[in-house]
């Protein structure tokens, strides 16, 4: 987390990203969908090539899937103190494997 950030600015960060990117790729997929279903239009029965109730359910299914997939991560990411993270990464950086988890359950710094 950022120094001084505030939690719901982290979080619509987040969710803004997120829901960016699923945009892109709704878009982009419901394109492709549309020209590829044309295409196989004779191996449909009963459906148009162009069902917008499916689409659409498609598309808000993925948006609200993609909301929940960045929004819960981000109330986690919301709550880390910077400065225990900043340390953690240090101790992982100087005592890779085993040693880190002596270190992080409250144990003593291991002589060199």
């Amino acid at each position: 987390m950022a120094l001084g950030a505030q939690h719901q600015t982290l979080t619509g960060m987040f969710v803004r990203h997120g829901l960016a990117l699923t945009g892109i790729g709704v878009a982009c997929g419901l394109a492709v969908a549309i020209v590829v279903m044309r295409l196989m239009s004779s191996l449909l029965f009963k459906v148009s090539p162009v069902d917008p109730v499916a689409y659409g359910a498609a598309s808000i299914s993925l948006v609200a899937t993609a909301f929940l997939a960045s929004y819960l991560p981000s109330r986690r990411a919301a709550t880390v103190d910077p400065v225990e993270a900043r340390r953690r990464l240090i101790l992982h950086r100087l005592y890779p494997g085993p040693v880190r988890l002596l270190l992080t359950a409250g144990g003593s710094r291991p002589s060199p």
